[in-house]
């Protein structure tokens, strides 16, 4: 497999009377996505990774132990080109974490899309300095 695109969408919020449901769902996901990212370290096929998460009021979906997953993986992946990580809630500190990751690894990351996410101008900068 050279490419992998998830879309998570329509996730039922809390306040539809699902929430139970809906919470169950969103852990299960996130304990899927930790199992996913960590494979990822290991892979020498995989080119594009694509995750596209809205999950309205229900958050992305890495939790910080699936974030720390997708961090550690980027810095032992040496064959991932693009990355795609849109509508994954993913903010300021998680930002400076993965770019310090880009610019301390022999990354070979071409593409890296960040869009709809809660990162400001310090995130950007963070990763235009990484990605240089």
């Amino acid at each position: 497999v050279e490419e992998l695109r998830l879309c998570f969408e329509d996730m039922p919020d809390s306040n539809t009377g699902e929430g139970d449901g809906t919470h169950r769902l969103m852990r299960q996901l996130r304990l899927a996505m930790r199992r996913l990212t960590s494979a990822l370290a290991h892979n020498t096929s995989l080119q594009i990774l694509e995750i596209d998460s809205w999950q309205g009021e229900n958050g992305g979906v890495f939790d910080d132990q699936g974030w720390s997953c997708l961090v550690k993986a980027m810095a032992e992946n040496q064959h991932l080109e693009e990355l795609q990580l849109n509508r994954c809630t993913i903010d300021d500190i998680q930002a400076c974490q993965l770019s310090s990751v880009l610019a301390s690894t022999n990354s070979t990351l071409r593409e890296l899309g960040l869009y709809d996410n809660k990162i400001s101008d310090i995130g950007a900068e963070r990763f235009a300095e990484a990605l240089k």
